[in-house]
């Protein structure tokens, strides 16, 4: 079992992108109304549409914020709808690549409190992303078909994640918050899913050729995956359900309630003495 080199890699990646959402929040915030932007002057009451200058070409969206950003895959653009006194608390910043919404701490919490911050929407395309980041209460919603080599995304805090669909090479995602993904497909050749904190999992994987789990804390995981090799550790106090069609199952359940549908022409499941396992595969 690679389940140590595998582990080593998503933590690399995790370290990645917890100090790159740190280190966004530490940055200098440039209000939008310093990006000279274009207001829809037809805005009814005080809802308005604004496009936002996008300085230079991005692959990745790091959402630090409490709204939801909207993604589409088409050519470069970014803009917002909302209440207008809302928005004022919304920056943007573009740079190496990557595209960061965020508000200001204090700005977090008005507009947590604010009775229709649900209509505040950011709306981004561009023609291909690579890596997802959510880092704070905000979401990432795409009803798109998003296609690359290699897709990474990260969750932190308690923020949202809902995906229609992904093609590409290597899938990778990881959470150690409070993070609620769905997924509806994934196609790739390798996949690696991991979860430290107390989120919920809903995804859909057709992996080639392996696929990787790594579910622990207090996660909660439905998980439909089909691939010639399913390897992966669960270790949480929540319930996890795993639909698999794989030719080997090498699984080790250290703690949990996990519930097993499917077929594994080849099993090697390990219990722990506070592990349940319900094992229907055929």
């Amino acid at each position: 079992m690679k389940i140590m080199k595998k582990s080593t890699i998503l933590l690399v990646f995790f370290v990645f992108l917890l100090i790159a959402c740190q280190n966004e929040q530490n940055k200098k915030q440039v209000s939008i109304t310093d990006n000279h932007v274009m207001e829809d002057s037809s805005s009814i009451n005080n809802v308005v549409k604004r496009d936002i200058p996008v300085t230079m070409d991005f692959f990745q969206i790091t959402n630090i914020s409490a709204v939801d950003i909207v993604f589409n895959v088409g050519p470069f653009k970014v803009w917002e709808e909302g209440d207008s006194s809302m928005l004022n608390n919304l920056s943007y910043e573009f740079d190496g690549g990557v595209l960061t919404v965020t508000t200001p701490m204090e700005a977090n919490n008005d507009m947590t409190s604010f009775a229709t911050y649900d209509n505040i929407k950011v709306h981004v395309s561009c023609p291909e992303l690579k890596t997802v980041a959510v880092c704070a209460t905000g979401g990432f919603v795409c009803h798109d078909t998003i296609q690359t080599d290699i897709f990474q995304m990260g969750g932190m805090v308690k923020g949202n994640i809902d995906i229609d669909k992904i093609k590409c090479r290597q899938f990778r995602y990881e959470s150690n918050g409070s993070t609620l993904i769905n997924v509806g497909q994934i196609q790739c050749d390798e996949a690696v899913v991991i979860s430290t904190g107390d989120g919920i999992i809903n995804m859909n994987v057709d992996a080639k050729e392996k696929a990787y789990v790594d579910i622990k804390s207090l996660t909660t995981a439905n998980i439909t995956a089909c691939s010639m090799l399913l390897e992966g550790i669960i270790e949480t106090k929540k319930e996890v359900n795993m639909n698999i069609d794989t030719k080997v199952l090498d699984l080790s359940v250290v703690e949990g309630n996990v519930n097993l549908s499917g077929k594994a022409e080849k099993q090697n499941i390990k219990k722990g003495r506070l592990a349940f396992v319900n094992n229907s595969l055929k």
